[in-house]
């Protein structure tokens, strides 16, 4: 009689767990995931003033990578975030999942559009130069008419809250001076600001919250302006 009780107790605590771990996936569902695009730019690349495609790495944050019900299998939440990814993204393709500092994800490869602004993509991810500005960042709007379409369909993918980095390497022999404007500079944050980065060296950008939202509403953000400027 002991024993069946310790049983019943051991029960309704694991069903209560379960009950609870579903309660708290739902809710990460509802309220959508963190998706950070960090893309490595060559000064080079900038200076040269050419239109090219590269590639930038998507990052989507998820619930986990395996199956609560067997770990060998994935998880419904990557499974769904390979499926509704490249409709989202134009070409994006799955480059592998895994987790970090307790936080799961699934990580794209998604092309890139380089150019001078006078022919931009529809449907890729713009970074767009001019002859005032190094660099500036323009999310086109059938990506965002493509996640309201996710949205609308399904739980999954239902809300993608972008976030963006820039990893910008100096592979010239010379010092490059630039502007920066309502981003964090190594994750120092910067209203307006002249910069200098030496030849051979690295830095990490990342877009504010305005300029990721005006990024984002089929507008361009600047965030590189050339010294003068």
């Amino acid at each position: 009689m002991q024993n069946l009780k310790k049983l019943l107790v051991n029960f309704i605590i694991e069903e209560g767990i379960m009950r609870y771990l579903l309660v708290v996936l739902t809710i990460f569902l509802l309220v959508g995931c963190n998706g950070t695009i960090e893309s490595e730019v060559n000064v080079s690349d900038l200076l040269a003033g050419e239109n090219k495609i590269i590639k930038s790495d998507l990052y989507v944050e998820i619930p986990s990578c395996t199956s609560y019900e067997d770990s060998r299998k994935p998880s419904k939440s990557l499974l769904e975030a390979q499926s509704n990814v490249p409709r989202v993204f134009e070409g994006a393709e799955f480059v592998e999942s895994f987790s970090k500092e307790f936080k799961s994800y699934a990580h794209f490869s998604i092309p890139t559009y380089l150019s001078d602004g006078e022919k931009m993509s529809s449907t890729q991810l713009n970074f767009i130069f001019t002859k005032d500005v190094y660099l500036a960042v323009s999310v086109p709007k059938q990506i965002m008419i493509n996640l309201q379409k996710l949205k609308e369909e399904s739980f999954g993918l239902n809300d993608l809250n972008m976030k963006f980095k820039i990893i910008l390497k100096n592979n010239t022999k010379s010092d490059f001076n630039f502007n920066l404007f309502s981003t964090f500079y190594d994750d120092k944050p910067i209203q307006f600001s002249s910069c200098k980065l030496s030849a051979g060296n690295t830095c990490v950008i990342r877009l504010s919250d305005v300029s990721t939202e005006v990024a984002t509403n089929s507008q361009i953000a600047y965030v590189m302006y050339k010294p003068g400027e």
